[in-house]
């Protein structure tokens, strides 16, 4: 899975403990969606690009 979560965590100047907070799940789940070793769900999918104020297929390309 591509995903440019934490790209734009980065670019938003987000700390990955206060997405996951704000999210509510755990840090170290973030991190294993961030390094592609979690697939996450369309619910956490869409929560993300809310929070970062983005559409759901910038945060996650659609893969070809």
């Amino acid at each position: 899975m591509i995903n440019l979560l934490p790209v734009l965590r980065r670019k938003k100047k987000i700390k990955q403990v206060e997405l996951a907070r704000a999210l509510n799940i755990s840090p170290s789940y973030l991190c294993k969606v961030e390094k592609g070793l979690a697939e996450p769900t369309d619910a956490f999918k869409e929560s993300c690009a809310v929070i970062l104020g983005e559409p759901v297929e910038s945060v996650f390309p659609p893969q070809t």
